[in-house]
């Protein structure tokens, strides 16, 4: 009889063992479905607008210059106190004003021409509020000099056309969307040298007999 009252129990125990290791893995289950299903639900809330926002930018736009007449082509023969003029039609076909002009003309060969800020080249810039009329150099509109005579070895470094500086001329500020700017372009070797050549051999540092090419940039900056 005791033999099988412990075999009982001992039944007992392992029923109520199973039955305690059911009831806590049927909750370890329950906790981690529940965990689960926590981390997968997301709820959020957005705004948008509708239509899309339309953005659109400005251009700054300088056209290639327009030769009014000669322009920028060949020069021959020039001497000392002869001036030659030139006229070439600048715009400014962007959407935005254009600012802080500046002229650059750069020399390729390097010679006595560009490199001598006395005796070498030197150019001035005159504006007309309409185009030049190249045949008998005259302007149907008003004058103003945008920039005073100007040694071409200062100009290969960009020079603004604005009034102050080396420039006592009027200058200009800026140049409105669609605006022409009318210019003339006064190319000149100064009349105050002398050289002189003996027995047929031309001085050091000579202007004479030289050729050289000329790259005219004029550049302008977006407006506010």
């Amino acid at each position: 009889m005791k033999i099988g009252m412990n075999l009982l129990k001992s039944t007992n125990l392992v029923t109520r063992t199973m039955a305690q290791i059911t009831v806590v893995a049927v909750s370890a289950t329950i906790s981690t479905t529940a965990v689960s299903s926590s981390a997968l639900a997301t709820i959020t809330a957005t705004s948008f607008n509708t239509p899309d926002q339309s953005i659109s930018t400005r251009s700054l736009i300088l056209d290639a210059p327009v030769n009014n007449g000669a322009g920028f082509d060949t020069i021959t023969a020039m001497s000392p106190g002869t001036p030659v003029l030139r006229y070439v039609n600048y715009k400014n076909s962007g959407s935005d004003s254009g600012t802080a002009l500046t002229l650059q003309v750069v020399a390729n060969p390097s010679t006595t021409l560009s490199t001598d800020a006395t005796n070498g080249l030197h150019i001035t810039v005159d504006r007309c509020t309409v185009a030049w009329t190249s045949s008998n150099n005259s302007c149907g509109g008003s004058t103003t000099t945008i920039l005073s005579s100007t040694a071409l070895s200062v100009l290969a470094t960009a020079t603004s056309l604005a009034t102050g500086g080396s420039n006592t001329a009027t200058g200009i500020t800026s140049l409105a969307s669609g605006e022409y700017f009318y210019v003339r372009y006064t190319i000149s070797l100064p009349s105050g040298n002398s050289e002189e050549a003996q027995n047929g051999v031309l001085p050091n540092g000579t202007i004479q007999n030289l050729n050289t090419g000329l790259k005219w940039t004029l550049k302008e900056q977006q407006g506010s």
